[in-house]
């Protein structure tokens, strides 16, 4: 979603993927980066690309929306929520505990919905040995990388709207999903927001996230089929045994699975 949201401001001018995070955050310690760099995970010159995930670099670019758009981070999310009926998802669990129009939550009723929603969460279980021990979710709020509470059914939602261009263009999105290459021309694992891989000849695009002890979750689209598998669980088993941050989805077993039946 926050590649989403910068993209779009990219499209309309507001925004550069040139600016530097400095600009937006001054005591940043990337604020020479990049918002180029910071959605691929890069540094370095142009024709000496290094790639690195570090997610919390990510974090000044919540200003950077807010100086496009004139809202929150906050509203900026809770107003895709809304556009595309995900119902039953949260901008941050902290919401609730907002005074309306603080951060531009909309109205009383939307705040009760998210109560509602909230008090549905799934348990989170920390797994040691195979036991399974009851934990806590550790994102405490929204932030630029973590914090959406969400379902498998309304991340769908957003993801078909994404592909079908509503959100950004499909030119934008078709560029965001191509690698940028190091000096020698071989292509980095990640583009403008999304990892992406090749996969018998295929491309393929994907994101993951990881909340210690409590959550995990996977997307994994396979642009030429038109399909998605979206991925959530309530412990870290989803993702943590496995070294994603590498940039390769296939040391998963569940990505292995899908896309070995659609993805041939």
């Amino acid at each position: 979603m926050t590649a989403s949201l910068v993209l779009r401001c990219v499209e309309e001018g507001r925004l550069s993927l040139d600016d530097r995070l400095g600009q937006f955050k001054p005591s940043s310690p990337d604020a020479g980066v990049t918002i180029r760099q910071a959605l691929t995970h890069t540094s370095g010159p142009p024709d000496n690309l290094v790639f690195a995930y570090r997610p919390q670099r990510l974090d000044p670019l919540a200003l950077a929306v807010r100086a496009c758009s004139g809202d929150s981070f906050r509203e900026s999310v809770g107003n895709l929520l809304e556009r595309f009926a995900m119902i039953d998802s949260v901008p941050g669990p902290d919401v609730i505990h907002l005074e309306p129009p603080a951060e531009g939550i909309p109205s009383p009723a939307a705040v009760q919905r998210y109560t509602a929603v909230l008090g549905q969460l799934a348990t989170p279980y920390a797994v040691s040995q195979r036991r399974p021990t009851p934990s806590q979710y550790l994102a405490t709020t929204l932030t630029t990388s973590a914090g959406l509470v969400t379902t498998v059914r309304d991340f769908w939602r957003f993801e078909l709207a994404l592909r079908d261009g509503a959100i950004v263009r499909r030119d934008t999105l078709a560029d965001a999903w191509r690698a940028p290459t190091d000096r020698e021309g071989r292509p980095l694992p990640h583009g403008l927001g999304w990892f992406v891989q090749s996969f018998n000849g295929k491309p393929i695009v994907w994101q993951f996230g990881i909340g210690e002890n409590a959550s995990s979750s996977m997307v994994l689209t396979v642009p030429s089929k038109g399909m998605t598998l979206v991925l959530m669980a309530n412990s870290d088993g989803l993702v943590k045994p496995f070294a994603l941050s590498a940039g390769d989805v296939t040391v998963s077993p569940f990505a292995r699975v899908f896309l070995g039946l659609f993805a041939r």
